[in-house]
């Protein structure tokens, strides 16, 4: 890990660890991609020692306040872990649901996760859709959009991706006296 990451990794875990201490029941962590999820957690399990030489990691910091859950690519019950994610909240210990903001989890939450489920939502880095050169439906949608509209295919991205967080703070919203913290972290601006 480089200089530069491990600082965004270690101001990143302050966060979440900030976060889970102060906020009282749901919190929902997007991170940008399930690579990064992935890549993120190896990191953020690794111990590191205190000034009283015991080792922690930022899921014993978490664990002081309440439970996680992380989305698993290949968990075919997904909706049990969005059911105990729930069961959690519902019984006052409150959660952090950790997941990637395009895959199946974010989906099944969508339209769920309200009230005490998602009193922060926080991003860690803006999910862009990396896929292009590999979709043809998106390549014809694209294709289409160029044509008839002159929507460039940096257009479309930005576009994409500020419609899937629009929609995820949407979906998280009762009314307008449900309060809700939304953060919004990327390494690039850090």
């Amino acid at each position: 890990v480089s200089p530069e990451n491990t600082k965004n990794l270690t101001f990143y875990a302050n966060v979440m660890i900030q976060a889970s201490s102060k906020i009282p029941e749901g919190i929902i962590c997007y991170f940008s991609s399930y690579k990064l999820l992935e890549e993120y957690f190896y990191l953020w399990n690794i111990s590191n020692n205190n000034s009283q030489g015991k080792e922690y990691s930022l899921f014993n910091h978490i664990l002081n306040d309440r439970l996680i859950f992380v989305e698993d690519l290949h968990n075919k019950n997904i909706g049990e872990q969005l059911t105990n994610y729930m069961l959690s909240c519902d019984s006052g210990r409150g959660g952090i649901l950790f997941l990637s903001a395009r895959n199946s989890l974010a989906e099944l939450c969508s339209g769920r996760l309200k009230g005490h489920y998602s009193k922060a939502l926080i991003f860690l880095g803006f999910p862009l859709e990396t896929r292009i050169n590999n979709n043809s439906k998106l390549d014809v949608k694209l294709k289409m959009l160029s044509t008839l509209h002159g929507v460039s295919q940096e257009e479309y991205i930005l576009y994409d991706v500020f419609s899937l967080i629009n929609r995820v703070i949407c979906e998280s919203i009762i009314d307008f006296n449900d309060r809700k913290l939304l953060l919004f972290l990327d390494e690039k601006i850090l």
